[in-house]
């Protein structure tokens, strides 16, 4: 039995994923199960480098200047939870609304690193969801693509969602949004987590192990979306009752689903009637090189505008920023357009050095000086 691991930002499809994993025969998939867990590690790592924790310790990395991507690698690889560390963290869970899994939390609460405690637990999800047969078992979790390389190092599928960063808004901020997410989230540091999702895919989607897809897509098509995968794992296909009916529940029930609005449209979508332009454009100019690269529709700014638009007295999508929030934003634009970045630079504001290298051939074409 082989865990896997599924991902990806608030409100972008991992619910939806993660119920088709668990419908098909051979998957078990639980329902972010340990979410203290990975906030535990983080934590920790912040307390190793002596620094404060903050709010959100699994942020947005945006402007991250206080480690490199190895240390962390290095770190959430290696680093021991006491048996007394999870089992504190476990009972802290209960009482959280974002524990999804109750069950778990009644599993061995056994020390050791992360992927240890998840590979161990992961043993007890075939007989918790009574499918004793299967062969993946795996869970879900928000905000944790920074243990991607952690679990593929190890040889754990991983499977990242993402969704068109408008729909992501109007989601969080109308609809039923409030009721899943948390509805006080600028949209800036929704913007900012959308990018970490997309520098992720973008750094590993050609790494073994690795898959991702848009919620677009899998709402539309799932099977072109699903079947590769089912391949890949050595799995036999997706039913076509799984595919075109409706989805079974962990607890056996059927899905209704948790959309704060219905199935997307592509051709009329939602976020256009929920949003209004100057925050499309906002979106639009913020995320323009990742939307550009993911082949996602949106207005048509110039290069010269994305890149001053953070040069007074401009203000993208007419919504003030921070004099902070402006510099770091101006900041980020001149690292993705730069020819030449240092690895702290380009760890710092793109993550990997390959993805400020694609992001830069996404903005300005390729061989474009700048």
């Amino acid at each position: 039995m082989t865990p896997f691991f599924i991902t990806g930002f608030l409100r972008s499809g991992t619910t939806l994923l993660e119920k088709y994993f668990h419908n098909h025969p051979q998957m078990v998939a639980a329902s972010q199960p340990f979410p203290f867990l990975y906030q535990a590690v983080k934590e920790d790592f912040y307390t190793h480098l002596d620094i404060s924790i903050p709010r959100y310790p699994l942020g947005h990395l945006c402007g991250e200047q206080d480690y490199s991507r190895q240390a962390f690698l290095d770190f959430a690889t290696s680093h021991h939870l006491s048996d007394a560390k999870v089992s504190a963290v476990f009972e802290r869970m209960h009482e959280y609304s974002g524990q999804l899994t109750p069950a778990a939390l009644d599993l061995p609460t056994q020390g050791g690193t992360l992927t240890e405690i998840i590979q161990r637990s992961a043993l007890h999800f075939p007989g918790v969801f009574q499918k004793p047969a299967v062969q993946y078992a795996g869970s879900k979790e928000v905000f944790c693509e920074e243990y991607i390389p952690v679990f593929l190092k190890q040889g754990m599928p991983v499977v990242l969602i993402i969704r068109d960063p408008r729909a992501v808004v109007a989601s969080i901020h109308g609809g039923r949004g409030s009721t899943y997410a948390n509805a006080g989230l600028s949209v800036l540091h929704i913007l900012r987590c959308w990018r970490k999702s997309v520098a992720y895919v973008m750094r590993f989607s050609n790494a073994s192990g690795f898959h991702w897809m848009t919620y677009e897509a899998l709402a539309h098509d799932p099977a072109s979306c699903l079947q590769p995968i089912a391949k890949a794992l050595g799995l036999s296909s997706f039913p076509d009752a799984v595919l075109s009916g409706a989805l079974i529940s962990q607890d056996g029930s059927t899905w209704h689903g948790n959309s704060s609005f219905e199935r997307p449209d592509a051709e009329n979508p939602k976020y256009q009637t929920m949003l209004d332009s100057d925050v499309i454009a906002f979106i639009d100019t913020l995320c323009h090189a990742e939307m550009e690269w993911l082949g996602m529709g949106h207005s048509a700014l110039s290069t010269k505008t994305v890149l001053d638009a953070f040069r007074d007295p401009f203000q993208p999508g007419g919504l003030a920023l921070s004099k902070d929030d402006k510099e770091a934003e101006c900041r980020r634009l001149n690292v993705l357009s730069a020819k030449s970045v240092s690895l702290e630079e380009a760890e710092s504001w793109c993550l990997y050095p390959s993805v400020q290298k694609q992001l830069r051939v996404t903005l300005l074409g390729k061989g474009t000086p700048y």
